[in-house]
């Protein structure tokens, strides 16, 4: 016969021990960032960093095309942030790769380039949001929370 310790002692049984929590039961959603370092200075990652924090959301640079690709087949990731730059990113040339490797990772794809053809191709490799190169690192933190809370229960 099985000893009820909560209807014996009145409180719910705890073992003889207490259980303090000291780490989170979620582990924290990864964002890798591609950007150019020429483009994307220590400071405006430093920024990020920031807005990012109260988010819950790790920031994980990658600083060329092949960092990124190396952290993309590393796998662990809840997204990617693409900063496209021209010179030493070609966003959608990257979004083109990544797919081939991970076809339902979130990507966000930060370009200055609002071109039809450019959003078209954007659009057909499955991006999750195209944003204006000139949005704020806190604008882009509270997007990225705020749709990766809304896709939770799917």
């Amino acid at each position: 016969m099985a000893l009820d310790m909560q209807r014996v002692s009145g409180r719910p049984a705890t073992c003889g021990f207490d259980v303090t929590l000291t780490t989170p039961l979620i582990p924290k959603r990864r964002i890798l960032f591609a950007f150019g370092e020429q483009v994307v200075g220590p400071r405006w990652m430093g920024d990020i960093d920031a807005a990012f924090g109260p988010t819950g959301l790790v920031v994980c640079p990658a600083h060329s095309g092949p960092e990124t690709i190396r952290r993309i087949e590393e796998g662990g990731l809840s997204a990617a942030v693409i900063v496209e730059d021209q010179r030493s990113i070609d966003g959608l040339s990257l979004l083109r790769i990544i797919r081939s490797i991970d076809r339902v990772l979130p990507c966000w794809l930060l370009t200055g380039d609002t071109r039809r053809n450019t959003l078209e191709t954007a659009l057909a490799l499955q991006v999750t949001s195209i944003l204006t190169s000139s949005i704020g690192p806190g604008e882009l933190a509270a997007t990225l929370s705020r749709s990766l809370l809304a896709t939770d229960g799917d």
